[in-house]
């Protein structure tokens, strides 16, 4: 569901009040759901449960939420040791 975007500043506040437990926790989930996809996707494309444009394109995008959310902990770390 789509969320309501805020103004830059709200972001930047946002961003600054975020912690980097809660970035790392984060992570941590979006690591474990793709290791869910990983380990079902080939299954359920073999099943029929899921096409296989559609478990690439999901894969896709669980890959690139893992890579920002690492970003924004190395950016957290970085300020953290300022």
């Amino acid at each position: 569901m789509p969320r309501k975007a805020m103004s830059p500043q709200q972001a930047e506040a946002q961003l600054d009040i975020l912690k980097t437990e809660d970035i790392e926790g984060a992570l941590g989930e979006v690591q474990r759901e793709r290791q869910v996809r990983e380990r079902c996707y080939g299954r359920w494309v073999d099943e029929g449960k899921l096409s296989r444009i559609d478990a690439r394109d999901r894969m896709e995008r669980i890959i690139q939420a893992e890579e920002l959310l690492s970003l924004l902990l190395d950016k957290s770390m970085a300020v953290a040791t300022l």
